[in-house]
C-alpha cells in the first residue's frame, strides 16, 4: 500500500505529511540497519576465516579476545566491528519505536477530533484510547500496546535513550565458523512494574520486530483508506 501525497496535500489532513514521511523513513531505515548488522557479521566472519587460514595476522590488541578479527581499518583508525553491530542494533530499535510515535501523530489528526493531548506519542494515545470513537482504531491501539514485541521495542529504546547500554555479544559456530549475535538480557521499570527480557538472538529479534511493524503498517493504512478517496493505493 502507498500514500498519494498529492491528494493528501489537498485535504484537511495535509499537516500530517511530514509524519507520513517520517514514518516511512523510520520503516525504511529498519531495513538498512538489519542489512548492516548482517554485513558487519559477515565481515567479522571473513576476518576470522583469514586468521585461521593464516592469511591475516591477529592484531596485537586482539590476542586476548575471541573470536579475533574484530577491527576494521578506516582512515588509519581501528573501528570495532562489534561496536558497529551494537550501534546498528540500537538504531534499529530506536527507529522502530519512532515509527509508532510518528503513527500516533497521524492517528490524532485523523481520528482524535477534540481530544486534548499535552504531548503526542504512542503512549499518550494509548492512555486516551477510550475517548476515541472509532472501534477499529481503538482495536489497533490495543493490539499494539498489548503485544509483547511492542513492549520490547519500547523498553529497549527507552533504556538506551537514557544512557544505559544494552550489550551485544558476538559468537561463532565452531563447526561452520559463522558469526551470530545475541542481545543481553535487560529489565525496565515502569511505575511499580518491572519488565524483564531474556537474552535473545539479535537477528531473530530484528526479524520479529520488522514483521510486527510491517503488519501494523498495512493494518493502519487499511484504516485510513476509506477516509479520503484514493489517498491510499494498493
Amino acid at each position: 500500500m502507498k500514500l498519494n501525497r498529492e491528494i493528501l496535500r489537498k485535504t484537511e489532513y495535509k499537516q500530517t505529511e511530514t509524519y507520513f514521511i517520517s514514518m516511512h523513513n523510520a520503516y525504511s531505515a529498519m531495513f538498512v540497519y538489519r542489512a548492516l548488522v548482517r554485513y558487519y557479521l559477515e565481515m567479522k566472519e571473513d576476518n576470522f576465516r583469514k586468521i585461521i587460514e593464516g592469511t591475516m595476522d591477529i592484531p596485537e590488541n586482539e590476542r586476548h579476545y575471541y573470536p579475533p578479527g574484530d577491527l576494521l581499518r578506516v582512515n588509519e583508525t581501528d573501528i570495532s566491528l562489534r561496536f558497529l553491530i551494537e550501534l546498528q542494533a540500537k538504531n534499529f530499535f530506536i527507529e522502530a519505536h519512532n515509527f509508532f510515535d510518528y503513527m500516533a501523530h497521524i492517528i490524532v489528526a485523523f481520528f482524535c477530533g477534540n481530544i486534548e493531548f499535552r504531548l503526542i506519542d504512542f503512549s499518550a494515545i494509548d492512555k486516551k484510547k477510550s475517548e476515541i470513537q472509532q472501534p477499529d482504531v481503538k482495536e489497533l491501539i490495543e493490539y499494539i500496546s498489548n503485544f509483547a514485541t511492542y513492549s520490547y521495542i519500547r523498553d529497549f529504546s527507552n533504556t538506551v535513550k537514557h544512557n544505559r547500554g544494552i550489550g551485544v555479544t558476538i559468537y561463532t559456530n565452531n563447526e561452520t565458523l559463522s558469526m551470530n549475535a545475541t542481545v543481553q538480557a535487560f529489565s525496565k521499570r515502569i511505575n511499580s512494574r518491572v519488565n524483564s527480557y531474556p537474552e535473545c538472538d539479535l537477528e531473530q529479534k530484528m526479524k520479529e520486530v520488522h514483521s510486527f511493524t510491517n503488519g501494523v503498517f498495512e493494518r493502519f493504512y487499511r484504516l485510513l483508506k476509506p477516509i479520503v478517496k484514493d489517498l491510499i493505493t494498493e
